[in-house]
């Protein structure tokens, strides 16, 4: 269809041809704007990571886009990770006389985007999963515990054995960012 311009309108010298021109360029527009912010919501969420426990110099380090990124756990720090379909995010956990925690990050399931990919955007389906609002990690328990909402109750989980090992193998093996002391 041709835009609504005034030299366009000239193509279209009847009030009926006028009216389409017009509704197909005010419907090109409205589509636009819901596309584009589809495209670009849910790339990313932030997290909020804390430590239950009382080890000094507590921090985390996050394999992240192959790099580890450490995060000092006092005060809570919060940090935006990319939303994803296919990769882990894997942590190592540590503090002063505590034995280091690794294990992978639990993702959450982002309902939006799966149902908007499968009704309008196929490749927002590649976003699918993200890190929760909130990560606790209990270095007595071994445990690591998540939650999307201040006022949900805490979820808890234990990493197996072998995706301890990965992450050790990840992110033992890997140099920190912007020379940060892993």
């Amino acid at each position: 269809m041709f835009p609504l311009t005034i030299a366009n309108f000239g193509r279209r010298r009847d009030a009926a041809g006028f009216v389409f021109a017009y509704l197909d360029a005010v419907m090109n527009k409205i589509f636009v704007l819901p596309f584009g912010a589809l495209a670009l919501a849910g790339c990313a969420a932030t997290s909020t990571t804390t430590l239950s426990g009382d080890a000094p110099h507590a921090a985390v380090a996050i394999y992240d886009q192959k790099q580890v990124v450490r995060l000092p756990l006092r005060p809570a720090p919060t940090k935006t990770y990319d939303n994803t379909s296919f990769s882990r995010y894997e942590f190592k956990a540590s503090g002063d006389g505590k034995a280091p925690l690794y294990g992978l990050l639990p993702l959450k399931v982002n309902g939006g985007n799966v149902a908007s990919g499968v009704l309008l955007f196929p490749p927002a389906l590649l976003l699918a999963r993200g890190v929760y609002a909130h990560y606790d990690f209990d270095l007595d328990r071994g445990v690591v515990r998540y939650r999307e909402r201040d006022a949900d109750v805490w979820a808890e989980y234990r990493p197996e054995a072998a995706d301890a090992e990965r992450a050790r193998g990840h992110i033992d093996a890997s140099a920190p960012v912007s020379g940060a002391v892993r």
